[in-house]
């Protein structure tokens, strides 16, 4: 489970899974998601 900081209040819980994050790019400190619809507005 990945938290983000949307600059809401609260970070939002987002599944570590393959459909969601697209890609991990460790020398530039990165994570990509690909969320379905709705899920960062939670």
């Amino acid at each position: 489970m990945l938290y983000v900081d949307t600059g809401r209040s609260e970070p939002v819980p987002v599944p570590f899974v393959r459909p969601i994050v697209v890609s991990v790019e460790r020398e530039e400190k990165r994570i990509v998601l690909d969320p379905p619809a709705g899920l960062m507005d939670l």
